[in-house]
Order: C-alpha cells, then sequence, then structure tokens
C-alpha cells in the first residue's frame, strides 16, 4: 500500500533541517507512530479526517466538528491537544 523505496522521495526537496530524507527512515519513522487519533482502537477514516484537518491548519473546536467517533476513548480536548502537538 503506498509508495515504497525511492519512489516515496521522489522529486522531493528537503529543509536544511529534515532529519529523515531515505526513505528507509521515513517508513521506520511513521512505522513506529500510533495514528489512532481518537483512542477508539483503530486508524480509521475518522482518525485520517483529524489528521488532515490539523495539516490544513484547522484548531481549537473545528478540528472535532462532526468527526468523533461514538467509540472514542478521548474528549474533544485531548484530540485537538493531540493534533496541534503532532503539527509542531
Amino acid at each position: 500500500m503506498g509508495f515504497r523505496g525511492p519512489s516515496l522521495t521522489s522529486g522531493l526537496t528537503f529543509a536544511g533541517a529534515a532529519t529523515r530524507t531515505l526513505p528507509a527512515d521515513i517508513v521506520t519513522y511513521i512505522q513506529g507512530k500510533n495514528f489512532d487519533i481518537d483512542g477508539d482502537g483503530t486508524v480509521s477514516a475518522t482518525d485520517v479526517q483529524l489528521a488532515l484537518r490539523g495539516l490544513r491548519g484547522v484548531t481549537g473546536d473545528s478540528v472535532t466538528l462532526n468527526a468523533l467517533s461514538p467509540t472514542r476513548t478521548r474528549s474533544p480536548a485531548q484530540i485537538q491537544t493531540i493534533v496541534a502537538e503532532c503539527m509542531k
């Protein structure tokens, strides 16, 4: 699923402060992360929606507006904090 090997970074230019520029380093970093933002035990479309909102610069209550799983274990405030921290 997705890009692997050299195609992962093909055509990209990294900023001087980038610490992971090799495809293997990027994959290792991503695989070591937990992307279950709402804490419901699965990485779902809801988690993707929350992450995309953060990437687009959405903040505050707008991050979770109409994007809360009924089985989540985190409050809207906790989710907002997680998304904000990921964007740093």
